[in-house]
């Protein structure tokens, strides 16, 4: 036996060894080759990730972090850690095909989040003409005071039947707008006091493309925001993803 140069110094048979002492020779040899195929892959568990060591040949294994962590550096080695602050987390997503309401109410708002942001997208489309408002806590009253602005149309109210207006005097119908999207955000809901409201959307028409509008209003509730409602003046959601994230 001896041990050439190699990459992981294998204790190997020679030419010079005797063919008797092949078997006990390789027996030698492959020991190694499973010891040091060990230290390069130490995983014991699904997810596990192995890393360089300051052992020559050698990985370390870093365990498998838990739900909703990150892979991060801290001390000159990888490690998992909490996410950063300001990160979006996916609360619920609802695909509204043929709901058949005029009412999307998302409930169970967990209170562990500083901000919330509704997400509409892709063809939401109603079966007759009307307006489209936000609220919250499935409150109605006279809570909402605020601005819109829009290409060409100026300044007009954002409250609308109660409610937060989405859509700045433009009907939505499946001829003239068969499309809506736009993006709320809700900032600091758990607090009692009076919420900021932004809100952009815009809308695709068939014949002249897209028009779009951006709002800004307060909500005068005097509760941490539980539940957001969606509703149409019209007919009721017939298509469309509405996702709910809450951001740290």
């Amino acid at each position: 036996m001896a041990n050439p140069t190699t990459n992981y110094g294998f204790v190997l048979p020679t030419s010079s060894d005797l063919v008797t002492d092949l078997p006990a020779d390789f027996d030698v040899a492959l020991q190694g080759v499973d010891t040091r195929l060990k230290a390069l892959q130490p995983g014991t568990t699904l997810g596990d990730i192995a890393y360089s060591s300051a052992t020559a040949n050698t990985n370390t294994r870093l365990g498998i972090g838990t739900t909703g962590q990150v892979l991060t550096v801290a001390g000159g080695v990888p490690t998992w850690a909490a996410a950063s602050a300001g990160g979006w987390t996916l609360i619920s997503t609802t695909t509204l095909v043929s709901l058949g309401s005029a009412t999307l109410s998302l409930t169970s708002i967990p209170q562990t989040y500083k901000n919330l942001h509704v997400l509409v997208n892709d063809a939401f489309i109603i079966t007759s003409d009307g307006e489209i408002t936000f609220g919250q806590n499935s409150d109605a009253g006279s809570n909402y005071g605020g601005t819109w602005g829009a290409g060409g149309s100026g300044i007009s109210n954002v409250v609308y039947s109660g409610r937060h207006k989405l859509t700045n005097n433009l009907d939505l119908d499946a001829a003239s707008y068969p499309s809506f999207d736009c993006q709320i955000s809700i900032f600091n809901y758990t607090s009692a006091n009076s919420k900021m409201i932004t809100s952009a959307t815009h809308f695709a028409r068939q014949t002249y493309g897209y028009t779009g509008a951006l709002g800004e209003s307060s909500c005068q509730i005097a509760a941490a925001v539980t539940s957001v409602q969606l509703v149409s003046a019209g007919g009721h959601w017939n298509g469309g993803t509405v996702r709910l994230y809450g951001e740290a």
